[in-house]
Order: structure tokens, then sequence, then C-alpha cells
């Protein structure tokens, strides 16, 4: 199987993203009004998991010392609480905004030779 395209992350069912971190990524999930657990490895995944958890954006995996994880850690940050459901407006007023403010420009961009 080869990438899935990120227009599933429009279908309903989908309520969030398990992912590195990556501001691609980051924006894809957020324009989509979905809820983001982070689970950062290198270089700029690193700052941009901690500006969306100090942001209230994401919940990042918890890791031990030495850096490892475990799967326990990935289901408890995969967890539905009250937090998550926070997050899950914060998300959908974010993705009202992107639509309302960025996704013209970026169909005008898209219509240039960029």
């Amino acid at each position: 199987m080869g990438w899935i395209p990120q227009e599933i992350l429009t279908h309903s069912s989908i309520g969030g993203s398990l992912f590195h971190s990556g501001w691609g990524s980051a924006i894809e999930t957020l324009q989509f009004g979905n809820n983001l657990v982070v689970l950062p490895f290198i270089v700029d995944q690193l700052l941009n998991a901690r500006l969306l958890v100090e942001k209230g954006l994401a919940i990042e995996v918890k890791r031990n010392e030495d850096g490892t994880f475990t799967r326990n850690e990935i289901a408890k940050s995969l967890h539905l609480d009250k937090q998550w459901c926070w997050r899950k407006e914060r998300s959908s007023e974010l993705n009202k905004r992107v639509k309302k403010d960025v996704q013209p420009n970026m169909t005008e961009l898209k219509d240039k030779d960029v």
C-alpha cells in the first residue's frame, strides 16, 4: 500500500491524527479541524511539537528518559477526555479561520506559477 491521500482527514470518522509533527502535516490536520497527537523525532519536529502543545493544539506522546516510548503511552495520548474535547472545539475554530483567511490565498498562489 502506498501513501493515503490527505483528503482522508476530511472524513467525519477521523477525530485526530498521530504524526511526527512536521509543519506541513500540522497545517493539513488543523485545516480539517482534527486533533493532533504528536510524536516528534528529528530537527524541526521537536520545535513544532512544542509550539503546538504550548498553544493547546496538540497532545504529545510521553517518552522515557532515553527517548523510547511504549504503545501504552500512545494509547494514553489518544484517550478521549475533557481536554481532548476542548482541543476539538479549538481545532474546529481554527478550521473555520483557515477556510476563511488562508484557503483563498492558497488558491490564488496555485493559479500562479510560483
